[in-house]
């Protein structure tokens, strides 16, 4: 089992702009609108820090961690307003200074990282997507399949699995990713120029199409009929993890799934125990006290906006009276116990929509793109011993914190 250590995780939000620049004053207004000359294009990239392996070592994941903003080349693609390929260019690193904290390969100077390309035939309105780090592996990688793109719908049915997203090597047997996220992010084309300049513009917000999942801490306080109970926690894993996810910015409704505990009847979930979804079976168990441990593991997954939903499973030995059983406590994400009401809720934000895609509200039980969800576990009665089984709604006070590439914090308690 790989450990890596970071004490830092980046908030994530990266700001590109794109400038389209022809120095020729003739005809003019009408270039500005359409023209088959060729203009240049120049993306700037400005990133506000934003949070996000295979299972980690961290101390808080608001902190930040530039390896997880880490940009190493771009894939810039243009559609006219029927929705057909205009431009599709990839852009990779040709200056090895990294002056821009966080970012390491494509074209950087003071201001931030930079790209030029040509392009002609631009007019206002016309989209814009940006791939960051777009998966090279395989016969015919995801970025050989954006790069073929003749159209819009074509460029945006390309799909991202979770072994090319997750996987530090793009395989099933690859620990967990700490760097070099697929990113994506869209804008429209606006005009400009002068009376000896034409150019456009374009604002683009780069988002991970992975989640982050980080359990934090966790205690066990058992009472009544359990008070003398212990719990060694044994292994932490992801269960019900999106095989897939296809370039759009929205919710990622999953039709087929990574499950470690596969049901017969579920033939479009996978069996598996991926290494970059679990700690594999720890060499020191976690025993768990009536203080809070810090646990300190966390994963990537992928966004799972289905019904089939994604959870943080903790598996381990619960004794008492001298007898051990293995024990587990499945843990919804975005479902967090609140003590004072004493229920269970869906963790809301402000606002509560998706940042990408303002039309779609957050649900619960639901992850989404760019989002990290820092966990505490309280234990307090004993779990289940079949984890495709649901908990009884007192048995954990689970405490989770959510928001867009920063710390969603959930609160489990199992009382």
């Amino acid at each position: 089992m790989k450990k890596n250590h970071f004490w830092q995780t980046a908030l994530f939000a990266g700001a590109l702009l794109f400038g389209f620049t022809a120095c020729s004053s003739d005809d003019n207004g009408a270039q500005q609108q359409n023209s088959s000359k060729e203009q240049t294009l120049t993306i700037a990239l400005n990133l506000a820090q934003t949070s996000t392996m295979r299972t980690v070592e961290t101390s808080d994941p608001k902190d930040a961690n530039p390896s997880e903003s880490a940009i190493n080349d771009v894939i810039i693609a243009i559609f006219d307003g029927s929705g057909n390929t205009v431009k599709i260019e990839k852009v990779a690193s040709t200056q090895t200074s990294d002056p821009v904290p966080g970012l390491s390969g494509v074209n950087k100077w003071a201001s931030g990282p930079k790209v030029t390309v040509a392009a002609q035939g631009l007019a206002a309105n016309y989209d814009v997507y940006v791939v960051a780090n777009a998966p090279t592996t395989g016969t015919t990688s995801v970025s050989d399949k954006l790069l073929a793109c003749t159209s819009k719908s074509a460029f945006e049915a390309v799909t991202v699995t979770a072994e090319e997203a997750l996987s530090d090597d793009g395989s099933a047997t690859g620990n967990g990713k700490s760097t070099n996220f697929v990113m994506l992010g869209q804008g429209k084309l606006t005009p400009g120029g002068s009376s000896t300049s034409i150019s456009f513009s374009s604002t683009i917000t780069l988002y991970r199409l992975v989640s982050k999942v980080f359990i934090s801490n966790a205690s066990a306080n058992f009472t009544g009929i359990y008070s003398t109970a212990t719990y060694a926690i044994k292994e932490i894993y992801l269960d019900n993890v999106a095989e897939s996810q296809k370039f759009v910015l929205g919710e990622n409704v999953a039709t087929a799934f990574i499950n470690k505990n596969v049901l017969a009847v579920d033939p479009a979930t996978t069996s598996s125990d991926k290494p970059y979804l679990t700690t594999g079976e720890l060499t020191t168990p976690i025993n768990l006290t009536t203080s809070s441990a810090a646990i300190g593991h966390y994963f990537y997954a992928m966004p799972n906006a289905s019904t089939t939903y994604t959870r943080l499973v903790v598996k381990g030995d619960f004794t008492i009276g001298g007898n051990t059983t293995e024990i587990y406590y499945p843990i919804y994400l975005n479902w967090s116990w609140n003590d004072s009401d004493k229920k269970w809720e869906a963790v809301t934000l402000t606002p509560n929509t998706l940042p990408y895609k303002t039309s779609v509200t957050r649900e619960a039980k639901k992850i989404y793109a760019n989002e990290a969800f820092d966990i505490t576990l309280n234990i307090k009665t004993i779990g289940v011993t079949d984890p495709r089984q649901d908990l009884d709604p007192q048995a954990v006070e689970v405490s989770v914190s959510v928001a867009p590439w920063a710390a969603i914090t959930q609160n489990s308690t199992f009382q």
